[in-house]
């Protein structure tokens, strides 16, 4: 089962994926999933800084 965290970083990953900003996924996500769902440093600082690295793992961190 997924957890609400990897739900997240797929979520994340998908719009990486759009081609999105880092900052424009972060205001979809908190747009559609609720305010402070994820913070805006993960989003931007870790995931897309991962996923720019061709480091797709969403996995457990």
């Amino acid at each position: 089962m997924v957890s609400h965290k990897q739900f997240i970083r797929h979520c994340v990953r998908y719009e990486f994926y759009q081609g999105k900003s880092a900052a424009k996924a972060y205001e979809t996500i908190c747009t559609v999933l609720g305010d402070n769902v994820v913070s805006k440093s993960t989003c931007v600082e870790f995931w897309f800084k991962r996923f720019k690295e061709d480091d797709f793992d969403v996995g457990q961190t």
